[in-house]
């Protein structure tokens, strides 16, 4: 199976600021930005499509044509808790610095960690081996991506963000189907 995933354009939201499950809109060059992704979305031919329900995944969805999308909240961007919104210049706290020091076990305040995000995206994905697709195809963010290279490619999860991912960026994963017992 295929599972490509897209990672919405650029945000409203200024650089710098922390936005995780923050519901904000992209930017003003949407239209430019979305029809770069429909153009290299173009050849292919979803058996099914999902999205994360936060805005900037769903509208671009629909701009590529993928109105019959399932929302799936597994799919959305880490939850930062009590940091949403905030500058990370201003993210700076003690718990803030043991927070960065161990952001795979340690959640964000009101948030959580990136163990947790890893166990949801992993459900997601458990449940559509179980589907025998030949192609999925998800609008989510830079967080599922970066964790999908962990669970499919194996990359370390420490090395998370190594990887650069972006905005409109299309990645593809293959993986096998598991039948079900």
């Amino acid at each position: 199976m295929q599972l490509i995933l897209v990672r919405h354009t650029k945000t409203v939201v200024p650089e710098g600021i922390c936005y995780g499950q923050s519901n904000v809109l992209p930017q003003t060059g949407f239209i430019s930005d979305a029809e770069k992704v429909r153009k290299k979305l173009r050849p292919l031919k979803p058996d099914i499509i999902y999205s994360s329900p936060l805005v900037r995944c769903a509208m671009l969805a629909e701009y590529c044509g993928y109105n019959n999308y399932i929302i799936d909240d597994r799919l959305m961007e880490y939850n930062f808790g009590l940091w949403e919104m905030k500058s990370w210049n201003l993210i700076n706290d003690d718990y803030a610095l043991q927070w960065f020091d161990n952001f795979i076990n340690l959640p964000a305040p009101g948030g959580e960690s990136f163990s947790q995000m890893l166990k949801r995206f992993c459900n997601f994905a458990d449940e559509i081996k179980k589907m025998k697709l030949g192609t999925v195809l998800c609008f989510t963010h830079s967080g599922i991506i970066r964790l999908a290279d962990v669970v499919f490619k194996k990359t370390d999860i420490s090395e998370v963000f190594t990887k650069t991912v972006d905005f409109g960026g299309v990645y593809s994963y293959t993986i096998e189907n598991k039948t079900q017992n």
